[in-house]
């Protein structure tokens, strides 16, 4: 009888197993679907791109040289794609991009900016895969701290690589904003997304880390909400450089943030008609917009042409004031000379009027076993005067230093840079060399000439 039972009841279980089966694999199924739909880095893969650029002629915040990292479509029908600006570099000599599974292709810098390390890639249209997609933005609010992401790009040449982490927070340092993480960003991760993992939004630009010998896990990447403020001034044609600011801020006292004014700079291009010790705590455009530290003051204000309304407090009041604002010069227009392997040209700062009165050129770069290098010209070394002639801006140097060439003499160049001596913080230095290959260098110049196109 049992026997029998068992031969009876032996199909019914084997039907039932093969239902569970059946049905665990649809599960199976259904989670793998999800997985996919769900997998914001197999999405990424189609709009992060790989970047080679060459820079041979490097300004102050750039170098000279080979350099790799990621970027982003953000807009197919431009052909633009976002990227570091230490990655793309202000004016590099070869800009190479490729899309995944394809091959390098040339592309050129549109826009770089001065104030946070970003730059904007256009690429030829003809150049984009179908297959390419559009990163979707986060532009509206900062990420919330706990938020999980993802740092898509190619670390140590691992092409098309995803790290997952947290937000940590969102920072200002040296009056830039960032979005702090622990996802590992590292070398070829610049210039690639940072992503949230829940909405699969592109909320940051990888940028950079601590070093690994001093700290774990703090990585940094460019707030998207801010670089979408570029982008969209971009779109309509605008010019998104951030305005002249002729304050110097300190923070409110025994607080991480504020905005007092510590000291008002009379020789800008602008002047604001604010006091010391006010505090400004908004932007009005159209509504206040609140503002506790010098990048989130230049990030209301970007885009903004003419005047604007600020807020401030003064001896507990508080005001509404017009400031007058003007856009700082864009990297990308620099120009400069090139001279025996060193680059000399303009670099306004804010404090000029103080350090720099009498608005001498810069060393940007000096390359190393160079001529100028070795008769004694230095990076950041301000240039006082040639030939016991004073000059202020690159034609007029390029046109003195050509001459000189051409008649095959030396120049006496006289230099001074900050060093502390007895009794002063100035070191002055005056040197002698035959100056070789004189030209202007940077956008809209002609090769081996001091004439702008």
């Amino acid at each position: 009888m049992m026997k029998s039972l068992t031969i009876l009841l032996a199909p019914i279980l084997l039907l039932t197993l093969l239902f569970s089966v059946v049905g665990l694999g649809n599960v199976f199924a259904a989670d793998t679907k999800s997985n996919e739909k769900d997998n914001f880095f197999v999405e990424a893969a189609k709009y992060t791109v790989k970047i080679k650029a060459r820079v041979k002629y490097p300004f102050i915040n750039d170098k000279r040289g080979g350099r790799s990292g990621a970027g982003f479509l953000i807009d197919k029908k431009r052909g633009w794609v976002i990227t570091n600006r230490h990655v793309s570099g202000h004016h590099p000599e070869s800009l190479r991009v490729m899309f995944k599974g394809g091959s390098y292709f040339d592309a050129e810098v549109f826009y770089t900016d001065r104030l946070l390390d970003l730059a904007v890639i256009k690429l030829p249209l003809d150049k984009i895969p179908a297959s390419a997609a559009e990163a979707g933005l986060e532009c509206t609010s900062e990420p919330v701290i706990g938020t999980n992401v993802g740092a898509f790009g190619h670390p140590f040449s691992l092409s098309f690589s995803g790290t997952r982490g947290i937000v940590s927070g969102n920072r200002a340092r040296r009056g830039r904003s960032f979005v702090q993480t622990d996802a590992p960003i590292n070398k070829g991760n610049s210039g690639g997304p940072l992503i949230d993992l829940t909405t699969g939004k592109v909320i940051g630009i990888n940028t950079s880390s601590f070093s690994k010998r001093k700290s774990e896990g703090i990585s940094f990447a460019v707030s998207m909400v801010h670089a979408c403020r570029v982008i969209n001034i971009l779109k309509k044609d605008g010019n998104p450089s951030p305005n002249h600011l002729p304050l110097a801020f300190s923070k409110k006292p025994d607080h991480d943030d504020g905005l007092v004014v510590s000291y008002l700079y009379q020789k800008q291009p602008v002047t604001w008609p604010l006091e010391l010790g006010d505090e400004i705590f908004g932007v009005v455009n159209p509504n206040l917009k609140a503002v506790k530290n010098q990048g989130e003051l230049l990030h209301e204000l970007r885009g903004l042409r003419g005047h604007a309304q600020i807020r401030l407090k003064r001896n507990g009041d508080e005001l509404t004031k017009l400031v007058p604002l003007l856009p700082r010069q864009q990297p990308s227009k620099q120009v400069g000379v090139f001279v025996s392997g060193a680059i000399i040209a303009p670099f306004l700062l804010r404090d000029d009027e103080i350090q720099n009165i009498n608005n001498e050129m810069m060393v940007h770069h000096s390359r190393g076993a160079s001529a100028a290098r070795l008769a004694g010209v230095r990076k950041w070394n301000y240039l006082v005067s040639v030939d016991g002639k004073t000059f202020s801006d690159p034609v007029s140097l390029c046109l003195h230093l050509k001459k000189a060439e051409s008649q095959l003499r030396n120049i006496n160049m006289r230099l001074r840079r900050f060093r502390t001596q007895y009794a002063s913080f100035t070191e002055f230095s005056m040197i002698k060399f035959k100056p070789k290959s004189v030209r202007l260098v940077g956008r809209g110049t002609e090769t081996k000439s001091c004439i702008r196109r």
